[in-house]
């Protein structure tokens, strides 16, 4: 095969590899010793110059080139996959989050779950689970959970903003805040 061990589409980039390597072995760039390439050459090459480089080996360039014409790729494919281990033992993914939706659920309402609460959760919980991202809240849900037990202040960001729980929280700080300003208008003269 005509390989050059590249780590970097341009020369330039040879800075940002570097960061990403020291990060990587837990160092600073300056401390990277033998772990630092020599110099900037393991970029992607015109294929002129991969030719010239490999000219004593034909038959390595045309190798590569049936490699990697096998080869496919698509953004599209592209999915990070969550742990499924936060999932308790005998759930699926799917169904942990939905028992522990509703439980919470259950807690908010203790006198019932109102229908319109009831429905945007069917609703939020069918989407999650088309989109298949039952993983990925209960992460969240794993990291919201682990930062309260160590009375560490977190805060839900996204388009959870927009759920059955969060839409009760802001309609509860309007309530507050417009209590508040009745409390100031009545203490004020000539009211």
């Amino acid at each position: 095969m005509a390989a050059g061990d590249v780590h970097y589409h341009s020369p330039a980039r040879q800075p940002l590899h570097e960061v990403l390597t020291a990060t990587r072995l837990g160092t600073t760039v300056d401390r990277l010793a033998e772990h630092r390439f020599s110099n900037a050459q393991r970029h992607l090459r015109p294929i002129d110059q991969i030719a010239a480089a490999f000219a004593a080996a034909p038959d390595a360039i045309r190798r590569t080139q049936e490699i990697a014409d096998q080869c496919t790729f698509s953004l599209d494919d592209l999915r990070y996959e969550y742990p499924e281990e936060l999932a308790a033992e005998g759930f699926t993914p799917t169904e942990y989050l939905a028992y522990l939706a509703w439980k919470g659920a259950r807690k908010r309402y203790p006198n019932g779950i109102p229908p319109k609460v009831r429905e945007l959760l069917e609703h939020e919980l069918a989407l999650i689970e088309e989109l298949k991202y039952e993983a990925y809240f209960l992460t969240v849900w794993d990291l919201v959970r682990f930062a309260r037990r160590r009375e560490i202040l977190c805060q839900g960001r996204g388009s959870a903003a927009n759920s059955a729980r969060e839409g009760r929280q802001r309609r509860l700080s309007a309530n507050h805040a417009r209590a508040k300003r009745g409390s100031a208008d009545r203490r004020r003269p000539g009211r």
